[in-house]
């Protein structure tokens, strides 16, 4: 958990300093703290190789009242290629979890047409998101069976 806890913490650092190395030094101000990304939610994959997580970054600046976008990146743990997004839409994707076998990635959005938070799943080698619930109130959190 604490190797977890590094590699998230590398992550952000990652992700910040390719922010700040396309500026020029200069003082903070509001609209930096709000352009912050953030990373949360890793989960490694069964087999250890990989990493799932979410980055949360700054919507429109320009329209304060939408929310910041969260996507579903991947990283090998080994760092042999940089993170890329693996999930990603104009709404937001949370909460990765892999399937037991490590073949899919599960996660939560609000990608349907109903704007309700539903359980999507992906192929972990990329692919088409398929939409697995239709839950009237949404899905809060879910979790896999032992045997997927």
């Amino acid at each position: 958990m604490r190797k977890l806890g590094l590699i998230l913490f590398f992550l952000t650092l990652t992700l910040a300093a390719q922010t700040l190395t396309a500026q020029q030094k200069r003082a903070l101000t509001p609209e930096d703290v709000v352009g912050i990304r953030s990373v949360y939610g890793a989960n490694v994959s069964p087999d250890g190789k990989r990493i799932a997580f979410v980055v949360s970054e700054p919507g429109d600046l320009n329209k304060p009242q939408m929310l910041r976008d969260q996507n579903i990146w991947m990283v090998p743990v080994d760092g042999s290629e940089p993170a890329r997004p693996f999930a990603s839409s104009a709404k937001r994707e949370n909460t990765p979890l892999w399937s037991p076998d490590g073949h899919w990635l599960a996660f939560l959005s609000n990608r349907g047409e109903d704007g309700q938070t539903q359980i999507w799943l992906m192929r972990a080698d990329s692919g088409a998101a398929e939409k697995l619930t239709s839950a009237k109130a949404g899905v809060v959190s879910y979790k896999w069976s032992p045997d997927g």
